[in-house]
Parts: structure tokens; sequence; C-alpha cells
């Protein structure tokens, strides 16, 4: 495959060369920058913009962060603001985004063409670029995960790694939701608005298991669909029929939570009862979920994600949680079995 511009690699990769040219480009680019730190995972991550004008197309679904030095940077682009524009096709693309030809462990790039948008990271500085065509008519699945393939490569440098799960919970403890899209994690998250829990996510997170196995938390954002939303009593506009993503971070502030250890893991199924229950699951179908979800939905190999995630769903109680029909009930059973059977 030919690259969209010509490098001169030399004895780098062609990625490490390509982003060489993409970081000259930014230099050459970018004269008043508009950054701001923000609170990703419990890590601080500075985001920058090449003007104030494309820092407005988007709202970041990260808290604010008081840190004045950063685990991590990124660069957001467009069409209108940068030079560089990606010309792969689907028939240059492998796997999930990968590009033939542009691979590199230290390098990580993957090219989104649904979304129109490429992630390239340079991990041993540290810094990653996302570029995609417009920023304002990004599709709702990108927006609702924002950067989510750069968190992906970026994290494991400081031993998070980003699950596709939900949690909710307070200070003392919480409960990974698993399961693969459909199975309820989102629902059964939001549900526990109304009550004394918090809530972390309801698509992704991140998991740190230094020792003790804790969530992070990532985006402040909730994707929901209309039916879900009429039945949370939660604001909905969308009317194409797909899901729409809603601010917690502005609707519910005080809902967030940043952190907690985890004390179980929870695989949702839709229930036909009026009641809420808990049952003992499997540790083998928990991880099987869990891992499933997570590898599929993002990029690379991740050879190292299953022993990752095996030890922790090892160290932790499993069960299957049988969803009543009544959203509010869902969320009222899991707030007293956290606080006294959990």
């Amino acid at each position: 495959m030919a690259s969209p511009i010509a490098l001169n690699t030399g004895k780098r990769s062609a990625v490490n060369a390509y982003w060489d040219h993409v970081c000259e480009q930014r230099q050459s680019i970018i004269n008043t920058p508009i950054r701001s730190m923000r609170e990703i995972a419990g890590l601080p991550f500075l985001i920058e913009f090449p003007d104030q004008k494309t820092a407005a197309s988007i709202s970041l679904p990260f808290p604010e962060s008081d840190k004045t030095s950063a685990a991590f940077s990124i660069t957001i682009w467009d069409s209108k603001t940068s030079p560089i524009s990606p010309k792969w096709t689907a028939e240059d693309l492998l796997e999930k985004g990968a590009i033939a030809g542009f691979e590199d462990n230290d390098y990580p790039m993957v090219y989104d063409i649904g979304a129109r948008s490429l992630s390239i990271a340079s991990l041993p500085s540290r810094e990653a670029i996302y570029w995609t065509h417009d920023l304002c008519s990004i599709p709702y699945w990108e927006k609702g995960s924002f950067l989510r393939n750069l968190l992906h490569f970026g994290l494991p440098i400081e031993n998070r790694r980003l699950v596709h799960a939900a949690a909710v919970g307070t200070e003392e403890g919480g409960v990974l939701i698993v399961g693969k899209g459909g199975a309820g994690k989102t629902t059964t998250a939001l549900s526990c608005l109304d009550t004394r829990l918090s809530y972390l996510s309801d698509d992704y997170c991140a998991l740190s298991n230094d020792g003790t196995p804790f969530a992070h938390q990532v985006f402040t954002s909730a994707k929901v669909s209309a039916e879900s939303a009429k039945r949370l009593s939660l604001p909905f506009s969308a009317n194409s029929g797909e899901k729409e993503v809603i601010d917690i971070q502005r609707l519910f502030p005080e809902k967030l939570i940043s952190s907690f250890p985890l004390k179980a893991i929870l695989f949702p199924t839709i229930g036909k009862g009026e009641k809420a229950r808990i049952v003992p699951a499997n540790r083998s179908a928990v991880l099987q979920e869990l891992a499933a979800s997570t590898i599929f939905q993002l990029p690379g190999k991740n050879n190292d994600t299953l022993p990752f995630l095996a030890a922790i769903v090892r160290k932790l109680p499993c069960f299957r949680l049988h969803l009543s029909q009544d959203m509010r009930e869902n969320g009222n059973f899991l707030e007293h079995w956290i606080a006294h059977d959990c």
C-alpha cells in the first residue's frame, strides 16, 4: 500500500516517520493553541486545540483538572485546521482500523473509516494526535467515547486499562457491570441516579490492579436510547432513531465519582419479573463477557488484556443480576445490595 504522503523513513518505521511528519505540520500551523487540562482515569491529560473555534466545536466528556503537569497530551484537529488529510480507503485497512504497512507498537495508529477519524500516538513521548474530517459532525458513537482509541493506547503506561463496562458505587466501593452491547449496562448504571449510589460509567471505564482492583471514571457522559431516556425521565432530543449522548456532568454533577475500589462484578440479564435479584455466576463466564466485548471493540492485538482482566476477575466475587422491568427498582435494589450484601 502506498503512503498518502511521501515519507523518508530511513531506519524508522513507516508510522514513526508519519508521526514525525504530522508533528512538523503541527508546529507550522499552531501558533496560539488552546489548552485544557482534563482528568481521565484519575490522570491529568493535556488536551490541545489549534484555535478557539476548533475548541468550541466539541464538548469534552472529561472533567477539568487542576494539575499543572500532564501524564499524556493529545492534540485535536479537523480538516478545517489541519493540512493533514488521511487518504486511506477500506482496501488499505486491516482488522479494527489498523493500516497495512503502518504498524509499530511504540506508535500505534488506527483509522476509523466510518467516523473519518485518525488516532496516532507516540508512546515514548506520551503524546497523541486525533484528526477527524469535521468535529461538528462526529457520529454519536464517536462522541460518546471520544478519544477512546488513544486512551486505550496511552493508559497502560500508567498501569490502567480501558474496559467495556459500566460501574456504580460509593467511595467505600462499587460494582463493575459487564456484558456486550444491549446487555443492560447503561440502563442499570443510569437507574442508580435516583439512589445514594454514584455514577462512574455506563459503557467504558478504566481499571487498575495495584493490589486492590479499582475502577476509574473516563467519560462523564452516557449513550441512551429514546426508550431508556423516557423510562428514566432523562432529556432526549434525537429523532433519527439513534442513541443520544447525554452530559451527566452537566445534568447530575453531584452524582459523579472519579474512582472506587471494586467489591464485585455483575453480569446483567434483562428479566421479566417485577423484582431484581442476584445469584452467583461462574467466573469464567463473566471473564468471557468482559474480555470478549473489550477486546472486540478496542484496536490492536491486545495480547496483555486477557491476563490483566483475568487477574481482576480472580480477586472479585461474580454475580448474575436479573433485572426488573422497573428500572427504578433496579437502582434501589443495587443500592441496598451494595451497602448490605456485597
